[in-house]
């Protein structure tokens, strides 16, 4: 499941950009200032992220830390990454900071998932969706779909 794009502007904010087709666009530079930030998260480090999607990112690595399950996440590609979805023209989740890649380098966008299932598991809990059973899988990318299970 993905939110349809009016509630992620209505969870994070619209915002005014430029686009040249496919690939990165730049973004009104006073919404990113007022909303993406840049922390040191456990497990990830230092990590660049919308600020209303730090706690329920912050939660889940917190808790995969606490169930020594933090080896996990062998890779970290990112959060904030002002692109559209690659080759087309809609704006990727991440143009937003509202979507982490992980473990991407072994589960590459169309190829069946080898993310560890606790993992997703985990990220489900705090309100990410995971892509693993899109049509097209995209297993390494988990995106804000909810407020935490327990929020």
């Amino acid at each position: 499941a993905v939110l349809p794009q009016a509630q992620i502007k209505a969870t994070f904010g619209e915002f005014a950009y430029r686009s040249a087709g496919s690939g990165p666009v730049t973004l009104d530079p006073d919404w990113v200032a007022e909303n993406i930030l840049t922390v040191d998260l456990p497990v990830l480090g230092r990590t660049t992220c919308h600020r209303a999607l730090l706690p329920a990112l912050r939660g889940a690595l917190a808790e995969l830390v606490a169930a020594n399950l933090a080896h996990l996440v062998a890779s970290f590609e990112g959060c904030f990454n002002p692109r559209t979805i690659a080759g087309s023209s809609q704006l990727s989740r991440h143009a937003w900071g509202a979507a982490v890649d992980l473990n991407f380098s072994v589960n590459p966008t169309g190829a069946s998932t080898v993310q560890d299932q606790r993992l997703v598991g985990v990220f489900e809990r705090w309100g990410f969706g995971s892509g693993d059973l899109w049509l097209i899988p995209d297993s390494g990318h988990f995106e804000y779909i909810a407020p935490p299970a327990d929020a």
